[in-house]
């Protein structure tokens, strides 16, 4: 063997693995932006006035399953403080077939 020569072996290993990495990057990727997506929705709900925990509850479940994130009712939070909603997501889990990825979502307060 040529010394600086990579054997083909190495290179293909190599190219695997980056791809690998590369696939479940943008799989995390995708699954965080929807989970971004739902944060920013929930804190626009926490800002109306007016709603009612369940109509809050329900408008966070149907957003959620039209984002495919995997969120249930028991999982939706709502209590208020000086009538002002505080909803919280406790730990929800997105099952795919390469990863599993359990994520918290920050509670939303309306300001």
């Amino acid at each position: 063997m040529t010394a600086g020569r990579l054997p083909l072996w190495r290179l293909i290993g190599g190219l695997a693995v980056l791809g690998t990495l590369a696939a479940l990057l943008i799989l995390a990727s995708l699954v965080y932006l929807d989970d971004y997506r739902l944060n920013r929705y929930m804190r626009s709900l926490a800002e109306q006035p007016g709603l009612s925990d369940a109509a809050l509850s329900e408008s966070i479940l149907a957003r959620a399953k039209q984002l495919g994130l995997n969120v249930h009712p028991y999982d939706i939070e709502v209590t208020r403080t000086a009538k002002k909603p505080r909803i919280r997501i406790a730990k929800f889990t997105v099952q795919t077939r390469l990863v599993r990825l359990d994520l918290r979502l920050p509670a939303a307060d309306s300001q």
